[in-house]
């Protein structure tokens, strides 16, 4: 293993003062300043009381990026490294990451299209994913959306393959479109960039953003939450060309 965290200054080093084993696997470490700690069962060192544990970051109330318990590294990343991790953790990496969180219940980072409430808002953030899901399913070609009238085509494809399924939500066709625009910038630029590009006043976890939270159920009857951003989007396509959803 490299090993970079003996170059990296940042971090804190305490005493390990109670260490509790998990039935289930892993550790707790109570640091002898009172602030706990989960270590893995696949630690490779088992952590016992008086051990010297280093822990890499900016100290509480941050996030930990490493940790070593006598000098032998448990985990480590570095900066960057650790951004990395967390916009993996909050958004995912790849669109099929967005399916898998909605899937499994945890939060999905989204932007609010309708602005006409929470039932008129759920109905597309919901309709978003299943065409999302779609795309993902037959590898959908996104180099033919921006040739004229392409992106409009697709959307009527779209609602043909999954407008049945989607019917009870009662779909107007902007709607419809402002739910496949969500999927399609999540399929072609990746979850990732989807946040990143948007204005940091629309941005969910920006200090200066305000959240709209809610839960909603999918057809399988699994609860997944939604953050939605307190701003109208500015990339809403118009509705779908007749033959599409009304």
């Amino acid at each position: 293993m490299e090993r970079k965290h003996e170059s990296d200054t940042e971090f804190e080093e305490v005493k390990a003062g109670e260490v509790t084993a998990y039935p289930d696997g892993g550790w707790n470490i109570r640091r002898d300043d009172g602030w706990s700690f989960f270590v893995p069962a696949n630690s490779p060192a088992t952590p016992k009381v008086g051990d010297t544990c280093r822990f890499y970051g900016k100290g509480i109330g941050y996030a930990v990026r490493g940790l070593t318990i006598n000098g032998e590294v448990v985990f480590y990343r570095t900066l960057d490294e650790e951004q990395d991790h967390q916009e993996h953790e909050s958004y995912g990496t790849l669109p099929q990451d967005v399916i898998d969180k909605w899937d499994a219940g945890k939060t999905v980072w989204s932007i609010e299209m309708g602005g006409f409430g929470p039932g008129y808002e759920q109905a597309i953030q919901v309709t978003a994913i299943e065409i999302l899901r779609q795309m993902i399913a037959e590898t959908a070609d996104a180099s033919c959306w921006d040739k004229g009238g392409g992106m409009r085509a697709y959307a009527d494809t779209l609602h043909e393959k999954i407008g049945d399924k989607l019917s009870s939500l009662g779909l107007s066709g902007a709607q419809f479109g402002a739910a496949v625009s969500i999927a399609a910038r999540i399929y072609k630029d990746g979850p990732r960039e989807f946040v990143r590009t948007t204005p940091s006043d629309r941005k969910i976890q920006d200090p200066d953003s305000i959240a709209t939270v809610f839960s909603v159920t999918d057809e399988a009857g699994g609860a997944a939450t939604v953050d939605l951003m307190e701003d109208e989007y500015p990339s809403v396509p118009s509705p779908p060309t007749p033959g599409g959803p009304s």
